[in-house]
């Protein structure tokens, strides 16, 4: 316990109580072990934060160099030597090293751009879709794959399956359902849905289909993107649907 009473840190704002600290240390007086435990405790939290703000700021430009590429139409070399020239950058400043000598891996990088361009056409196709006016007009949607050998089963699955635009749930099957996924939902009025067959998913027990070994299987989005697409990708047009 601390042999001064005032110099206990307070359980709110210690910036006073810092202030404190330090014009005790610039008259050279003495702190106990206890009174340093509890400094290094809150620079310890300090350097946290910080390394938050860091990371926030880096992936902001990041983002940005995402952006500007999809807009500007580069290619993926193009924006993975702008990233890295992002990264070289922050590793530079303020002569904290966190990222000096590292380099995006490619299969990384690749990855990354290719969600991403991914993400940014599926926000501007269900921004559209599912915008109140087409809502009406075309208050379906289905589900339709590449139909090549190299479309997942559970993917395959879903081709023509058709959903209601207003149906939550459903929102949550609409591509991607995975990393690389290259299915897509296309929009479906009254006529297109009875040519279809007519066939809409109630609910995700619909969706079940039988395996190579008889058993049933459940079909679910991959782990990250079990989400509703519209609500994660353009949550303003969300606002806008109503129930």
């Amino acid at each position: 316990m601390s042999a001064n009473p005032d110099l206990q840190p307070p359980a709110g704002d210690v910036t006073d109580w810092l202030a404190m600290v330090m014009d005790r240390w610039q008259q050279r007086l003495s702190l106990d072990p206890s009174e340093m435990e509890a400094l290094g405790e809150i620079f310890r939290g300090q350097a946290f934060t910080m390394a938050g703000v860091w990371d926030t700021a880096f992936l902001d430009d990041i983002a940005e160099s995402i952006e500007e590429a999809l807009v500007g139409q580069l290619s993926l070399d193009e924006w993975i030597a702008n990233a890295q020239e992002i990264l070289d950058r922050y590793g530079d400043a303020t002569g904290l090293d966190v990222y000096t000598g590292e380099e995006f891996e490619r299969w990384y990088a690749e990855l990354v751009f290719r969600q991403a361009t991914q993400s940014a056409y599926a926000a501007g196709n269900y921004a559209s879709m599912f915008s109140p006016e087409n809502i009406d007009f075309d208050p379906y949607w289905m589900y339709v794959t590449a139909q090549d050998d190299r479309v997942r089963p559970e993917h395959a699955a879903l081709q023509g399956q058709i959903f209601r635009k207003r149906d939550e749930w459903a929102r949550h099957f609409l591509p991607p359902l995975g990393f690389n996924c290259r299915c897509i939902a296309i929009p479906l009025d009254e006529d297109l849905k009875d040519q279809q067959g007519g066939d809409v998913a109630d609910n995700r027990q619909d969706l079940d289909y039988e395996g190579d070994n008889g058993e049933t299987v459940q079909v679910e989005p991959d782990e990250g993107f079990d989400v509703d697409k519209v609500a994660q990708l353009v949550p303003d047009i969300l606002k806008r649907m109503g129930g």
